[in-house]
């Protein structure tokens, strides 16, 4: 399944990928921020995009 089917949308924040979609289990849409950032492995998951947005606009890469 192409990330077009899983994902409603995606925006960029500095190093950081916000994303939405539809929990499989549940059917409500979440949001996911994760840094980009091969070493980082920062990522964390909110009901809100406003949350996610605000995450990831706060997150100060430890590895760039």
């Amino acid at each position: 399944m192409g990330l077009y089917k899983i994902w409603n949308e995606m925006h960029h924040v500095g190093t950081t990928h916000v994303g939405g979609g539809s929990d499989r289990h549940t059917g409500e849409t979440k949001y996911i921020a994760a840094c980009e950032t091969e070493d980082c492995g920062w990522s964390a998951a909110f009901d809100t995009f406003d949350a996610a947005m605000i995450a990831a606009q706060g997150h100060r890469c430890p590895v760039r």
